[in-house]
């Protein structure tokens, strides 16, 4: 090689390794921007996944492009089951209607905020929710997705009803107590008479079965009107360890007849040494008997009564269920089936025991729960904390309303 080549070849390469040198520069940059661009997605789905709130991401065609790990659990769906899904699919057909309403103003305006929609869960049940959402565009302003965020409310909506109903019972029980105070007289008459009566008749006389079963529907009017005036008046009332199962077989025997007459066969499932409760005795008895009287009015083409008990270990408490194949109760009756003088018609007719029922049952700590469907029958489940045995007095607590309430 001569002097003049090797001239030429010296910068050629100096060239070469300043472009090696910095293609190295760019590789590393390349993989440090990677690193920090991983970093930060993985930030990213750590607060995407922890947020409280379920996350959607759809594509122009409303297909679901991802969702976080929170609406995953709320749903109950798997993240496969959902991508490529339409979105729509998971709100429930009569709320559909309310996004289809929404759709022109946030393809015009790129929002939508505080919609409220029905989300189906895989299992079928619903999530209350309110929705917000932001239209994603591209350079040109083309619409091609949209990130929704769904708030959960099912709770809120739930203790709103609650509070709602609560405000109503409180009113109406003050009027119900009123007609409780004027029916008490007329029942103590009608005893009285009836006493008389039954002196005065032979003792062969036919209709004696008859003139008992109308002596004892009095007695029930009466053990209804004295829960009313214990709802209304409060005060102190001292618990005593009560045997649920001797409960249920007291109201049981009462009710034996009317059931054997309706054609009611009563199926027993009682769980093996149940605890007690801390209650008023009279109160617990009122509590079921109301309920299995219910039962037997739904079942008036004859049917099958489930009496089931459980011991709910984790949460120490009771639970009595009160079940049975009647026709049920339609849906939107249910909110209002605990209401004093409500009546749904006469295959649906609750009236004042449930009122009554409620109120005794809330006032001992417990809670009242239905589930109903119609052609399949309604079941009602209450709830009681069960005797902590360790700790239990000699005793027990006294029984009073919490403050402000003169009524369930």
């Amino acid at each position: 090689m001569t002097d003049g080549a090797a001239r030429f070849d010296a910068p050629a390469a100096d060239a070469l390794a300043r472009a090696e040198e910095r293609a190295a520069e760019l590789q590393a940059e390349l993989v440090s921007r990677t690193r920090e661009l991983a970093r930060s997605e993985a930030k990213y789905r750590e607060l995407f996944d922890a947020s409280p709130d379920l996350y959607l991401v759809v594509d122009a065609r409303g297909r679901i492009a991802e969702v976080n790990r929170t609406l995953l659990r709320a749903t109950g769906y798997r993240h496969e089951e959902l991508l490529g899904r339409r979105a729509p699919t998971l709100i429930v057909a009569e709320a559909r209607r309310r996004l289809w309403a929404a759709l022109p103003a946030f393809v015009e305006s790129g929002r939508v905020e505080n919609l409220e929609l029905v989300i189906r869960r895989r299992d079928g049940s619903p999530i209350d929710a309110i929705v917000n959402a932001a239209a994603v565009r591209d350079e040109s302003g083309r619409l091609v997705g949209a990130h929704a965020v769904i708030r959960d409310i099912t709770s809120r909506l739930a203790l709103q009803r609650q509070l709602h109903q609560a405000d109503r019972l409180v009113a109406t029980g003050r009027l119900a107590a009123g007609v409780a105070h004027e029916i008490n007289n007329p029942l103590q008459a009608i005893l009285l008479h009836m006493a008389l009566i039954e002196a005065a008749l032979p003792e062969d006389f036919a209709e004696r079965d008859a003139f008992e079963r109308v002596r004892e529907g009095v007695r029930r009017i009466r053990q209804i009107v004295a829960a009313l005036l214990d709802l209304h008046r409060g005060g102190e009332q001292q618990l005593q360890s009560v045997d649920v199962h001797a409960v249920l077989e007291e109201a049981l025997g009462l009710a034996q007849t009317p059931l054997r007459h309706g054609g009611v066969r009563v199926l027993r499932e009682l769980a093996p040494e149940l605890p007690r409760v801390w209650a008023v005795e009279r109160h617990v008895y009122q509590v079921v008997l109301n309920l299995l009287l219910n039962a037997l009015d739904a079942m008036r083409d004859g049917g099958q009564l489930t009496v089931r008990t459980r011991f709910l270990f984790a949460a120490g408490e009771i639970e009595i269920d009160i079940g049975d194949t009647g026709p049920g109760i339609p849906e939107n009756l249910l909110p209002q089936i605990f209401d004093p003088f409500f009546t749904g018609g006469d295959r649906s007719r609750t009236g004042l025991g449930l009122f009554v029922t409620y109120g005794l049952v809330r006032q001992h700590g417990g809670r009242l729960q239905v589930d109903s469907q119609p052609g399949r029958g309604t079941t009602f489940r209450v709830v009681f904390p069960a005797i902590d045995e360790a700790g239990a007095g000699e005793r027990g607590p006294s029984l009073e309303p919490a403050a402000g309430e003169a009524a369930p």
